[in-house]
């Protein structure tokens, strides 16, 4: 029976410096630019949750943060560029992910809004359907 490689781990010394830039760099991945970008807009005061607020005062404030959304670039990731959108499946879902930082009834909304209703128009439609909704689905 053959072994495997043995791999080692460096482990830094104690007082070594660690960049942290580098290492979330890293971590992030393929989608570090979005993710970047959804962390900012997550501290962005409009953009995160008040549950003291009314149910009324709720709808409108998420209605509001779906045009904030929607003028960010981070919407409509996965839907076709040539309709305004992204063409990249994977950064739609990092960006819907990252949405659940600030507020998990925007991020609800936001996937209903740019995953199952413009995906279905882009999946289940025709051109004429793309053509006619897609821009407007992603705007």
């Amino acid at each position: 029976m053959a072994h495997a490689e043995e791999t080692t781990l460096t482990i830094p010394e104690p007082n070594s410096h660690i960049d942290g830039s580098v290492l979330r760099s890293l971590l992030d991945g393929r989608w570090h630019e979005i993710r970047t970008r959804s962390r900012d807009l997550a501290r962005d005061a409009d953009l995160t949750q008040r549950p003291t607020d009314s149910t009324d005062a709720q709808r409108e404030r998420v209605l509001d943060q779906m045009r904030l959304l929607a003028k960010s670039g981070l919407n409509g990731l996965g839907l076709p560029v040539e309709y305004g959108g992204g063409g990249d499946v994977g950064a739609a879902v990092t960006a819907f992910e990252m949405l659940a930082i600030g507020d998990l009834s925007l991020m609800v909304k936001a996937g209903v809004q740019w995953g199952l209703f413009g995906g279905a128009i882009w999946h289940l439609g025709n051109k004429t359907h793309h053509d006619e909704f897609l821009p407007g689905v992603i705007s």
